[in-house]
């Protein structure tokens, strides 16, 4: 059994409110291909997954927006590094946040900091 926020149009999902530990966020995720009905989708490569940090009063944290998320496209990955240009995740440690994920034709199974 495989558990996972799937998406094939593009969809969003917000994780709850938490207080940031980490220095680094890392995505178990599939933007390779998707199951579609039990068969696997014939076009490689088309998926995406974004994502965008949210400070409490649920706006974007400044160079922490989607816009500034490289893609993750093409990848399967158990442990891919989610990088936002020069932002340097570690000046969110302590700070409380949630993460707005924007998936395209793709399946996030974890996140972990």
């Amino acid at each position: 059994m495989q558990v996972s926020i799937d998406a094939g149009d593009p969809g969003t999902v917000h994780t709850k409110f938490f207080v940031m530990e980490g220095t680094e966020l890392s995505v178990n995720v599939n933007t390779r291909s998707t199951d579609s009905g039990g068969h696997k989708n014939l076009q490689f490569g088309n998926g995406s997954l974004q994502v965008q940090v949210e400070a409490a009063n649920q706006r974007p944290v400044a160079g922490f927006e989607a816009e500034n998320c490289t893609a993750i496209k093409g990848v399967d990955s158990v442990d891919h590094l989610v990088r936002w240009g020069s932002a340097d995740v570690a000046s969110l440690q302590g700070r409380t946040i949630r993460l707005r994920f924007t998936l395209t034709m793709a399946k996030l199974y974890a996140f972990q900091f």
